[in-house]
């Protein structure tokens, strides 16, 4: 596994995101040249940013489900209710 790995993991009600920061890579990769250090510092922004929007997605999503979890009860209580 990469120094610069992206862990992303969505369960019910949990959601841990992990992003190893780059800059220890770049003070101790040998013959890292500054090509490749803007490389990696774009692609560090780059998974930062998918980071915040995976999270945002989740957090919709979560508010959807609560939504539609809340109008199944309603629905399911209605068709409870004897008929007069």
């Amino acid at each position: 596994m990469t120094p610069w790995h992206v862990i992303v993991s969505i369960g019910l009600g949990d959601c841990l995101c992990c992003l190893r920061s780059l800059l220890p890579l770049l003070h101790t990769e040998p013959g890292s040249t500054p090509f490749r250090r803007e490389e990696l510092k774009q692609r560090d922004t780059q998974l930062k940013q998918t980071i915040l929007e995976l999270e945002h997605e989740l957090e919709e999503t979560k508010r959807k489900c609560s939504q539609l979890s809340t109008e199944l009860q309603v629905r399911k209580s209605q068709q409870q209710l004897p008929y007069m």
